[in-house]
């Protein structure tokens, strides 16, 4: 892969993580520690594995 289709797949993949935790984040009355750490694994693993798939 060349550099700007990494740049342009790490920007959608920004994007769709930041879409998600702004709608997790609307319903949500108080955060817990743990829950976030959990969600931030999770969301981290899953783009992880999606840039890996390119």
């Amino acid at each position: 892969m060349k550099v700007w289709e990494i740049w342009f797949a790490s920007v959608g993949l920004s994007l769709d993580i930041y879409a998600a935790a702004i709608c997790k984040g609307a319903v949500v009355g108080r955060v817990e520690r743990r829950k976030l750490a959990q969600m931030c694994l999770i969301f981290g693993l899953w783009q992880t594995e999606a840039l890996r798939n390119l």
